[in-house]
């Protein structure tokens, strides 16, 4: 059954089905759903990219101001003959991305204007200020001088010091600099997202930094997998593997997993521990590690 597991030792000759089959019986339905999640997001984003770099569909990014109107009828056009009819929403999602071809030419100063308004809308007044990837509560140490105005203008809640298990954190720095306040494009620029409010989020740099160019968190699994044979090797990893491992167990499951705890990063900062206890001889795949909060994280 094992002899498809490596191209570069033997050739594939295991089916797909045949492989799901193993890694459920070895790691559970955790495990195989992650992974067909994984492979559901990277066709996706193979077919996007597919579209994308048709030539016509270049042109139309290109020049978005000379097809406007019109692109929904263009892609239906360029797209029925290579794959027949394509559903509305479908082909609203891609000219969406046609039409933030022009976010590319976006300054920064124009992402930091939309600060408040997404402060006004994700946080609001009389509410704890936090990433909303991770939970971490947002220090006046982590804003300028502007931002800390538009906070005490709106009201939000910023917090006095970090948390004790964020500074004994190893695999989720606590350097200043990755608990700045940044802005974020949930379908990133490099995959021509655009810059207004509903593809706009703010979340804490840790988070900013490890997610990089992913759309989809599951893109991350190959990664991941590759890093957890490491603990193996030699029980260390880079710290990039620590820090994606940890960002990668709170998107999957958002919320602390302690017994009678269950509470979100709109309540608390996550974290991510070892089912096995060992922070050091762990894998790092979603299915071997927890999200916790840091009362219940081992770590206070």
């Amino acid at each position: 059954m094992l002899d498809g597991i490596s191209n570069e030792i033997v050739p594939d000759t295991t089916s797909t089905v045949e492989l799901e089959r193993v890694l459920l019986d070895l790691a559970g339905q955790d495990a195989l759903t992650l992974a067909q999640r994984s492979y559901q997001a990277t066709l996706l984003r193979s077919i996007e990219t597919a579209i994308a770099s048709h030539p016509r569909v270049m042109a139309m990014i290109r020049a978005p101001q000379v097809y406007l109107g019109r692109e929904t009828e263009e892609l239906r056009e360029i797209l029925h003959p290579l794959v027949g009819d394509v559903a509305d929403g479908a082909l609203g999602h891609i000219v969406s991305l046609i039409r933030s071809g022009v976010a590319l030419r976006e300054t920064k100063m124009s992402v930091d204007s939309w600060f408040s308004d997404l402060l006004r809308r994700d946080c609001g007044p009389d509410r704890e200020f936090r990433c909303l990837v991770c939970g971490y509560h947002f220090q006046s140490i982590d804003l300028g001088r502007e931002r800390r105005d538009i906070c005490l203008d709106v009201g939000a809640i910023l917090a006095h010091e970090t948390e004790v298990g964020r500074l004994r954190d190893e695999w989720k720095s606590p350097k200043p600099d990755y608990r700045m306040a940044t802005i974020d494009h949930i379908l990133p620029e490099a995959a021509l997202g655009p810059t207004y409010a509903p593809n706009l989020r703010i979340i804490c740099k840790f988070c900013n930094h490890v997610r990089k160019l992913t759309r989809r968190y599951e893109e991350l699994l190959s990664n991941r997998a590759a890093s957890a044979l490491l603990a193996v090797a030699g029980g260390s990893r880079g710290q990039w593997a620590y820090e994606a491992a940890v960002y990668f167990s709170i998107n999957w499951r958002p919320y602390c997993e302690a017994e009678s705890c269950n509470a979100t990063v709109r309540d608390t900062e996550l974290t991510a521990v070892p089912v096995s206890g060992n922070r050091r001889w762990t894998g790092l795949l979603p299915w071997q590690l927890e999200t916790r909060c840091y009362t219940h994280s081992g770590l206070m």
